[in-house]
């Protein structure tokens, strides 16, 4: 793992755009912090891995929601933030580190969130995302009808969180999964299937977000 984060470094360095950088940077911030931990392995430190797969995986989703046209295609129907967030900066060179090594007030609030999405949305997450919006049956349609403003709400709730941290990586992390969140909802009713990396890349930061929460409160 200390060798994927070294080679993601790499990437980081040359990629200027701040969302990816923020990505990229607590990849190898807790593939790292994962890899010192293992001469003293304790279960908790699956945390600190957990965040790794996610933001691997809101990686992978955010290049793939581009790479097939979903991303561009409903990004100008989702409204800008505050210009002074998720801005294209590069940051001060410096050894990245886990942006939730202290925990963070919000953390608890982010537990009850996500398990309430969770509830909120278990029709929505046994539809499968391939079939597209041209073929939905009478029933799936209704609970995509349904989950749109489940979903805005999500997405409003998950940027009042960020904001109300301190933590500048977590609040643009929030904001960030709170956009793509807005951008899935929007692709729904001409939905395909790659929308789905849209919510995707969301999933991903916010997973990240509740291990990062984990690892730091273990």
């Amino acid at each position: 793992m200390r060798d994927a984060a070294d080679q993601v470094s790499k990437l980081m360095k040359v990629t200027p755009n701040r969302a990816m950088r923020l990505l990229y940077e607590q990849f190898i911030a807790y593939a790292r912090a994962y890899s010192n931990a293992v001469p003293d392995y304790e279960p908790a430190d699956n945390f600190l891995v957990g965040v790794v797969g996610a933001v691997s995986s809101a990686l992978v989703r955010v290049c793939l929601s581009i790479e097939y046209g979903a991303a561009p295609a409903r990004a100008p129907f989702v409204a800008a933030l505050s210009p002074s967030l998720l801005t294209d900066k590069v940051a001060a060179a410096a050894p990245p580190q886990p942006f939730l090594g202290n925990g963070d007030p919000t953390c608890s609030d982010w537990y009850a969130l996500l398990a309430q999405f969770r509830e909120d949305t278990v029709a929505w997450q046994n539809l499968d995302a391939e079939i597209p919006a041209n073929e939905w049956s009478q029933e799936q349609r209704k609970t995509i009808d349904d989950i749109g403003p489940v979903m805005k709400e999500f997405a409003n709730d998950i940027e009042e969180l960020g904001r109300r941290s301190s933590n500048a990586t977590l609040q643009d992390l929030a904001l960030l999964a709170a956009q793509y969140r807005r951008a899935y909802v929007e692709s729904l009713p001409t939905y395909t299937s790659v929308d789905s990396y849209l919510s995707g890349a969301s999933a991903g930061i916010t997973s990240a977000i509740i291990d990062g929460c984990r690892a730091a409160e273990a």
